[in-house]
């Protein structure tokens, strides 16, 4: 059986409500639907013609799964509503159940007071736990909520069948199904951001060669050199390359986030199946970090460290889809263990211990008025040894160059710029 060919339940959720908190209803109905859940509400299930308190009636007591009473201010303030008759046929049908199985679901969509409802066996309506879909609470909220009503689903079908194979389709289908489209979604709309990098990476590549190309200059040996740009120049392209990836990120990462929420609905659907959901959680921030990152300064040719990573996720997802279709399923890999914490060489502590006393001494060289600091003298007398250990470059300068470059061999060994061997 193939994810498509996977059928909903024949059950439905009722949905009670107040006409206020219709936009806030079809939400939730979206929410649930989006799982594999069907849902029954008055203004899509009523037909012209139809009883539709016996219609009603009929939907609460006949075939529902769970029975969501919605709750808001809007309710609150209401001292009469249809809503309270749908209640009333609830609460016959709770005293009816057997007590700890789940089936009636308070909701609320604003901060308010639940009514006050005797459910019988000394059970009210305030001892049933509660779901908040308001502010910050409807991600996970709902998904508790969903996973709430697919466990009542997976009892009734348990009771029917006998075993709990035949419920793992329909509760997991939805889920899965909805994490594997959007780590595809993810694959493809990494791939394609990574354009704008790479074009951008290429430019700078082609300018590069152009700057040096067009300085033709060589060592002692006569060995051509390579002129690196102007600086601010190098840094106008960094900040291009860095605006690039930056903009990828920012396209992928919402997408990321709905595969990790998705991931968080397989898992209430099916716990067995939490390792799987942990390695393409591991594998999309991966990504997503790959995916801000560019080989080389100044870059080079793009590398397979991307490529690698939508290959893991793509075996990851496909993996999960395995594990819950219960087919042999690649075991998910250890996570890898945390970096370890850099350890500075020898020699780049003393680099930056250099740095730290030349920022240190700078306001001397700026200003007359500073008093003599003979401790700083020291120091930076002591430490002059590791500065003649920095080797000589030879210099070519933009402004006041007299001679022409055939006569680099002339140039004072004292003068610095950033040219470098081919």
């Amino acid at each position: 059986m193939t994810l498509e060919q996977v059928e909903r339940p024949a059950g439905h959720a009722f949905i009670s409500y107040v006409r206020e908190d219709a936009a806030d209803v079809d939400r939730l109905q979206g929410m649930l639907e989006a799982a594999g859940i069907r849902v029954w509400r008055d203004t899509e299930n009523l037909w012209p013609g139809q009883d539709w308190k016996t219609e009603i009636k009929n939907a609460i007591t006949n075939g529902s799964l769970a029975f969501i009473a919605c709750f808001s201010k809007h309710s609150q303030r209401r001292e009469k509503s249809y809503q309270n008759e749908e209640f009333i046929l609830a609460v016959e049908q709770m005293c009816q159940r057997t007590p700890g199985r789940s089936w009636l679901i308070p909701l609320r969509f604003s901060e308010c007071t639940l009514p006050q409802y005797d459910l019988g066996a000394g059970r009210s309506l305030d001892s049933i736990q509660r779901v908040d879909l308001f502010d910050q609470g409807w991600e996970q909220g709902g998904a508790r909520l969903v996973a709430a009503v697919m466990r009542t689903l997976g009892t009734l079908q348990v009771e029917n069948t006998g075993h709990s194979r035949s419920f793992r389709p329909t509760v997991g289908a939805a889920a899965v199904l909805a994490a594997a489209r959007a780590v595809g979604l993810l694959i493809e709309t990494c791939r394609q951001q990574r354009r704008a990098p790479s074009e951008v990476a290429t430019a700078w590549r082609a300018w590069r060669k152009q700057i040096a190309w067009s300085m033709p200059a060589y060592d002692l040996d006569g060995n051509r050199l390579t002129v690196e740009p102007p600086m601010i120049e190098t840094r106008a392209r960094e900040a291009q390359l860095s605006a690039a990836l930056a903009e990828a990120v920012a396209a992928l990462e919402p997408i990321a986030a709905t595969v990790i929420a998705e991931l968080h609905s397989v898992r209430a659907a099916d716990e067995g199946l939490i390792r799987w959901c942990q390695w393409v959680q591991r594998a999309t921030e991966v990504v997503v970090t790959a995916a801000g990152r560019w080989p080389g300064n100044p870059p080079t040719e793009d590398d397979e460290v991307l490529s690698d990573t939508l290959t893991e996720l793509q075996h990851a997802s496909a993996a999960l889809s395995a594990a819950w279709r219960q087919e042999e399923a690649v075991e998910p890999p250890e996570p890898p263990p945390p970096d370890p914490e850099p350890v500075e060489t020898d020699q780049q502590r003393r680099l930056r211990e250099h740095r730290e006393l030349l920022d240190t001494a700078r306001p001397w060289a700026r200003s007359q008025r500073r008093p003599y600091d003979a401790d700083l003298c020291a120091r930076l007398i002591e430490t002059a040894q590791c500065a003649l250990e920095l080797p000589h470059v030879p210099s070519l300068l933009p402004i006041g160059l007299r001679q022409p470059l055939g006569s680099l061999r002339q140039w004072p060994a004292t003068q610095t710029t950033r040219l470098t061997e081919c």
